[in-house]
């Protein structure tokens, strides 16, 4: 099916704005996202931190004089990410995780939600994950605190 707005979702034309259903990410205008199959404006992670910093890292050990951070959207597979958050609330303690998620289907390829948890704990903090075994591709890199989407942004993964 042709749409001439160049958004098709189910054989069905959208316009990608906001409140438009879509199946990933490529289904919605640029600046909007695709959880729970309807385009919408980024989450504000504010209420909980001040800064995410998305970057990469060589993979098995943590920033540092020789492991520097480089803050970037595009990935190799052999490449390690780096998610930071800073100014955290006092408030701001419990589980969070992520989910990288291929911004065509939709399908989530990593979720950290039931490997060992992270948390938060009212302080700065940070944590990697290795991009071995995630196909090149687009995708949508999704943080969750308490279950509640706070910060999602797209990322490329290059062979």
């Amino acid at each position: 099916m042709y749409c001439k707005t160049g958004y098709c979702v189910s054989q069905k034309c959208t316009e990608g704005k906001a409140g438009d259903a879509c199946v990933a990410s490529k289904d919605c205008n640029s600046g909007l996202f695709c959880p729970k199959s309807t385009c919408s404006t980024p989450p504000d992670y504010t209420k909980y931190f001040s800064k995410v910093v998305i970057s990469k890292i060589k993979p098995g050990s943590g920033p540092g004089p020789n492991n520097p951070e480089t803050v970037i959207n595009t990935f190799t597979t052999a490449d390690a990410i780096e998610m930071d958050f800073y100014g955290l609330k006092s408030t701001t303690v419990g589980e969070y995780y992520y989910k990288i998620v291929n911004s065509t289907s939709g399908e989530i390829i990593r979720s950290s939600k039931n490997e060992e948890p992270l948390s938060f704990n009212g302080q700065d903090r940070g944590n990697g994950m290795a991009l071995d075994n995630v196909a090149p591709g687009q995708y949508d890199l999704n943080i969750y605190f308490k279950d509640e989407l706070v910060y999602s942004t797209q990322i490329t993964v290059t062979e």
